[in-house]
């Protein structure tokens, strides 16, 4: 606190000084300008006195010569009379009292320029000696005498102000020196016994310093202790963190094994349901159609048990194919994903009352048999939800492609999941279940993303996977 109190007294007292140093050379270039001011009057003065001359020898030449250049020379000892006084009256604007002596001054010069105009009239109308006896009349003379008398006077008034405005400059000069010597002093005064307090606290804080060394070093081998034990259960962590990604890339690895494994025996179900047991069913209900026309018209209730029979087999022949095209449908390895999507969703429609919609973009075209096969797993479980949580009766489906991903987006108008679920929320952190870990794992074998929107007004699942083989 005291060493702030000083510094700011001091810097206080050192823009005090600047100010009346400031102030002193203010005064002085004033004077300066005063000085020149009072030259340029002087010029001017003497610049009038030596025109007027002028005009009055050429004015006598021209009368005695009647040389016209002589005339020329009075006009322009005329107009440097004028320009003076012209120059002199924005020197006189600061002081009152020598303007109007000025004026007086021009009004003498021009009644004598106006006399000197009247003997060349004079000249011109009568003879020679008239006008140059009329040029040496007493009125001349006076007026002559007049204007040195006022000239003087100026120049007699601007010397006077002068020393006056000296004197002014130099006691202002002294206060100024002697208020900056004052300053100084104090100011040295003041600035020493802030040295004197700052260098009682630097001996203070050495030593606190000292005694903080002490603590430092210790602290610093308790810090190295600790460091050294939170180094060695670091590297116990990070063992730890690589045994667990790599028990993590072995789950992920099994899990698409597993995938792929499941696809392969449903494709190999559906191809025997299909092949051997459809095929049986069918000579079953062959056959049973044969019993009926044996036993046509012999014995009714036979004949009834027999064609109930062959309704039932019929029964299970359409649903074990309508099985096996959901287990693999044989449409999507021969015609591809679009096809495959419409036989599926006509099929859906019929057993769920539900209206949906497919919009296929006309340059999807053949996709990998992984990424075909995903797509439709995918759709077949988000349908399958849709229909045992949701609620909606109507759903869209849009398949889409563009540079290097093929996007499918599915949406329902149902109630959604019981919490919301924001853009960009990853599913596999939430549990959504089986069937949605299953479609996330299958995207991320194949390098692609899922992500869904749920809220209570419906649910958007967005799958995009890439064409090109390198993950999103």
């Amino acid at each position: 606190m005291i060493v702030t109190i000083g510094f700011w007294l001091a810097v206080a007292i050192l823009i005090g000084i600047g100010l009346a140093t400031h102030e002193s050379t203010v005064q002085l270039l004033t004077t300066s300008s005063r000085v020149d001011r009072a030259r340029q009057v002087t010029e001017n003065l003497h610049r009038i006195r030596f025109a007027l001359q002028d005009a009055e020898q050429h004015t006598r030449e021209l009368i005695t010569t009647d040389d016209m250049t002589h005339q020329k020379k009075r006009l322009l000892a005329a107009a440097q009379v004028n320009g003076a006084f012209n120059r002199l009256r924005k020197s006189a604007t600061d002081w009152p009292a020598q303007g109007q002596d000025l004026a007086a001054l021009e009004i003498l010069a021009g009644d004598r320029l106006r006399l000197l105009d009247e003997v060349v009239q004079l000249r011109n109308t009568q003879d020679r000696a008239t006008a140059i006896q009329f040029l040496d009349i007493d009125r001349n003379r006076a007026l002559v005498s007049q204007i040195d008398d006022s000239i003087y006077k100026l120049l007699e008034s601007e010397r006077q102000a002068l020393i006056l405005r000296d004197d002014e400059l130099k006691a202002k000069a002294y206060f100024s020196i002697e208020l900056f010597a004052l300053g100084c002093f104090v100011s040295l005064g003041i600035l020493s016994g802030v040295f004197l307090y700052l260098n009682t606290q630097i001996t203070a804080r050495r030593a606190a310093e000292t005694e903080l060394a002490k603590e430092k070093l210790l602290l610093e081998k308790h810090v190295d202790e600790r460091t050294a034990e939170l180094s060695a259960t670091n590297v116990q962590l990070v063992a730890e963190a690589e045994n667990r990604r790599h028990t993590e890339k072995a789950l992920q690895v099994l899990s698409g094994q597993l995938l792929q494994l499941q696809d392969q025996e449903r494709r190999h179900i559906a191809r025997e349901l299909h092949d051997v047991t459809a095929q049986n069913l069918s000579a079953i209900t062959l056959n049973l159609a044969r019993v009926e026309t044996f036993l046509a018209g012999t014995d009714q209730r036979a004949t009834q048990v027999i064609t109930d029979s062959v309704q039932l087999a019929e029964e299970c022949l359409r649903e074990i194919r309508t099985l096996a095209y959901v287990l693999h449908p044989p449409m999507l390895d021969e015609y591809g994903l679009p096809r495959a999507l419409e036989w599926y969703l006509e099929g859906f429609r019929k057993r769920s009352d539900i209206k949906v919609e497919l919009t296929v973009a006309p340059d999807v075209g053949r996709l990998p048999a992984d990424t075909e096969t995903a797509l439709f797993r995918i759709v077949q479980e988000s349908l399958t939800n849709i229909r045992r949580h949701s609620g909606s009766q109507t759903a869209s489906i849009n398949l889409m492609r563009a540079t290097g991903v093929v996007t499918l987006l599915i949406q329902d108008s149902g109630h959604g999941f019981r919490e919301p679920l924001a853009a960009g929320q990853p599913p596999a952190q939430i549990n959504l279940g089986v069937g949605v870990t299953g479609m996330h794992e299958r995207l991320r074998q194949l390098g692609g993303e899922l992500q869904i929107e749920s809220s209570p007004t419906g649910t958007t699942v967005r799958a995009v996977v890439p064409t090109t083989g390198e993950k999103l």
